[in-house]
């Protein structure tokens, strides 16, 4: 939709991304949640995926588990103060 601005253009400051993941049990061995990334980064340097990604609007950015988890904390925090701030309630 090129015509529709970027929701950061109408409210400043706004940013969110959305982005995908997978997560093991607790638990898991790190060797195998380091296989299972490895795999993961493999298949995401794929020029026919990355290609089919893009297309359905996404931008592809592989990470370490650690840094996924850092991510996830910071969206966490950040979503938990907009609830605050804007006395969001579960209706």
């Amino acid at each position: 939709m090129p015509d529709l601005p970027a929701i950061g253009e109408l409210f400043a400051g706004y940013a969110a991304d959305f982005w995908f993941g997978m997560w093991a049990p607790a638990g898991t061995p790190k060797e195998i949640v380091a296989r299972v990334n490895q795999a993961l980064a493999r298949i995401l340097e794929q020029p026919d995926v990355l290609d089919r990604l893009r297309t359905d609007g996404y931008d592809p950015v592989g990470s370490t588990p650690d840094e996924f988890a850092r991510a996830i904390a910071r969206d966490i925090a950040t979503w938990r103060k907009v609830v605050k701030d804007g006395n969001i309630k579960a209706e």
